[in-house]
């Protein structure tokens, strides 16, 4: 029989539409995270990582114009191509039992099937 689970975060969201959810990470863990992404969302924006989405069209095939779109979402945060150091630290927070914890929590289930990580981004300019 599975343990039974926590309902706070889903209660939350049930009851507020949003959960907050204190200490998941540590101070160090936020400014490593903040780092890490600060570079994934420079590179995306410079036209380097190919995996992003544009305003405008969010899927594929994605026919950049010349004057770089404007991005809203980053694709692929585990990919082996952003480097050790860095999908490293992805996969380790995507897998980690405090995260997937919450997500049982607020989904009621024991059972989750990992698939995209993505990133989103508040885009630089509006449509």
């Amino acid at each position: 029989m599975p343990a039974q689970l926590s309902d706070k975060h889903h209660q939350d969201i049930d009851e507020n539409g949003f959960t907050v959810i204190k200490g998941l990470l540590t101070p160090t863990q936020v400014s490593e995270y903040l780092k890490y992404s600060k570079q994934l969302v420079n590179r995306a924006r410079s036209g380097s990582w190919p995996y992003v989405r544009l305003n405008g069209k969010q899927f594929p095939p994605w026919d950049k114009p010349t004057d770089k779109p404007d991005i809203w979402g980053i694709t692929h945060l585990m990919h082996p191509k952003w480097g050790q150091e860095t999908s490293d630290k992805f996969q380790k927070i995507y897998s980690s039992p405090d995260l997937t914890d919450v997500v049982k929590d607020i989904l009621q289930t024991d059972e989750l099937t990992m698939e995209l990580f993505n990133m989103l981004i508040n885009p630089n300019t509006r449509l």
